[in-house]
């Protein structure tokens, strides 16, 4: 057997590596699709309800739901977006230990409000954004919003 370093055998450092590659595909298989800051560039006040669908088609929402405020009715997603990537360090021990930077994924929640029944868009961002959005009407949603994505979370 040849060994590489720290007396360590060919074999060993193939199965750690192979154990890392494991562990990264099972979180990129996690069942969901952050939204992409890509998708949202065509987005705009004037996006009837398909356009939305289309710019936001491959990921996976978070919640969705139906919200009522007044006499008015609001349709609702939520979604992870990836607002950028961060390094974590692993440690893989099989048996000797070795320390595996990582990138992952960093996500804020975001927001996508249209108004029914047509579905028109009325405002995305996070949630910090749409509660200090100078629009009153998207500002004064936001404490019922988060009251309904509460209650979600709950279900």
């Amino acid at each position: 057997m040849k060994t590489l370093f720290k007396g360590e055998t060919v074999n060993h450092y193939l199965q750690k590596a192979a154990l890392a590659a494991f562990i990264l595909g099972l979180t990129a298989c996690a069942g969901t699709t952050p939204l992409q800051r890509a998708q949202l560039s065509s987005l705009s006040r004037t996006a009837n309800s398909t356009e939305v669908d289309s710019a936001i088609a491959n990921a996976t929402p978070q919640q969705q739901f139906e919200f009522q405020q007044e006499n008015n009715r609001y349709y609702v997603r939520t979604f992870n977006l990836q607002t950028g990537t961060r390094t974590e360090m692993m440690t893989l021990c099989t048996p000797a230990c070795m320390v595996i930077p990582m990138e992952v994924p960093v996500f804020a929640e975001y927001a996508i409000l249209q108004e029914l029944p047509q579905k028109n868009l009325l405002a995305w961002g996070t949630l910090e954004e749409l509660s200090k959005d100078p629009d009153e009407k998207i500002s004064g949603l936001m404490p019922r919003l988060k009251e309904q994505l509460a209650a979600q979370t709950k279900k």
